[in-house]
């Protein structure tokens, strides 16, 4: 049966409009038949003009140091720092230690390829493997397995305070909370309408955890493109994000911040994906303070695989792209007048 519809088939130019709802922003790509060659008044083939967030100069207020090194990874996965500043880093079937100027100190071998990484201040170490933690000794020889906590596990990111470790499960979307023995203690940032939490959107495998100066558990809601925190029996205590394709003090995209560590001041460091990934600063009150890393500090559009903060207030970026470790080092500091040195 044929179906007459008015207009003929190799006249209709194909419109796709994508809405970002969370984001409130529109972009919109057009595909134009051969006709428009002929003057029929449509657009050009393929139009896209993405939103270019604009980046006040007194923003840029780091450096990358020439310290940065590559942990010669083919998949680097996560990085941590230790006690006397050591750099963990996580990739393939291994974790190797290095020391502060990023000699090779030791190698850890696993069975399996690890996908994050924690480390103790007594050094004790943290991997999360896809569904399960390991835990090796500071002098990377013990090793212990934890249970698996469900078949549907997926862990995506893993923080401990020394006392307890909490690890991201992105497909339960909860923190998964356990003493230092591997004891399952609790889950954190479930669904609990009667205790007025939300739970967690998790659109993509980005789910991060960290643990602040003061004991709270933080954990990046990232479809709801916000920060979460909650105490050690999973109350809900702070949240602060907002979602915004123009405003750089927004979190952009479907699922945003991808990672994010805490300094001791109680800073936040984020980083985002996306057409423009970025690496920010925002104040324990989620007031954008500086930029780290701009957009074009990833030439290759891709963002970073996982940060990491020392005692110093250095920020360790550990590069999608190249699997390098960056390191950048604040130059700009605010007086107590609020003018910048």
């Amino acid at each position: 049966m044929k179906h007459r519809t008015g207009i003929s088939a190799s006249s209709v130019a194909i419109v796709v409009v994508v809405l970002l709802a969370t984001a409130g922003a529109i972009v919109v790509v057009v595909f134009s038949d051969p006709s428009a060659k002929k003057g029929s008044g449509l657009s050009e083939p393929f139009i896209y003009k993405p939103i270019k967030r604009e980046i006040d100069p007194a923003l840029l207020q780091y450096r990358e140091s020439e310290e940065g090194f590559d942990p010669l990874f083919r998949s680097p996965t996560g990085i941590a720092i230790g006690p006397e500043k050591r750099i963990y880093v996580a990739g393939d079937n291994a974790v190797k230690i290095f020391d502060a100027s990023g000699r090779l100190v030791e190698t850890c071998p696993l069975e399996g390829r690890p996908q994050c990484i924690a480390v103790a201040p007594d050094g004790e170490i943290y991997v999360g493997m896809s569904d399960h933690v390991v835990a090796i000794s500071a002098r990377g020889r013990a090793k212990k397995t934890w249970p698996t906590p469900s078949p549907r596990t997926i862990l995506t990111s893993i923080a401990t305070d020394g006392e307890e470790v909490y690890a991201a499960d992105f497909a339960q979307r909860v923190v998964l909370r356990y003493d230092r023995t591997g004891r399952l203690l609790g889950k954190i940032g479930g669904k609990d309408p009667d205790r007025g939490i939300e739970g967690l959107v998790t659109r993509s495998r980005f789910f991060d955890v960290a643990v602040g100066p003061d004991g709270l558990i933080w954990m990046a809601n990232t479809g709801r493109l916000r920060l979460e925190a909650y105490n050690r029996q999973g109350r809900p205590e702070h949240i602060w994000g907002i979602a915004s394709m123009k405003d750089i003090a927004g979190f952009t995209g479907c699922c945003n911040p991808t990672h994010f560590a805490l300094l001791d001041s109680g800073e936040f460091v984020t980083s985002e994906k996306g057409a423009e990934p970025i690496v920010k600063i925002y104040d324990a009150r989620g007031t954008l303070e500086a930029v780290v890393a701009a957009p074009d500090a990833f030439p290759s559009g891709k963002g970073p695989t996982d940060l990491a903060v020392d005692t110093d207030g250095r920020i360790y970026v550990l590069d999608g792209k190249t699997g390098r470790v960056r390191i950048f080092i604040r130059t700009v500091r605010e007086k107590t007048d609020g003018t910048q040195d």
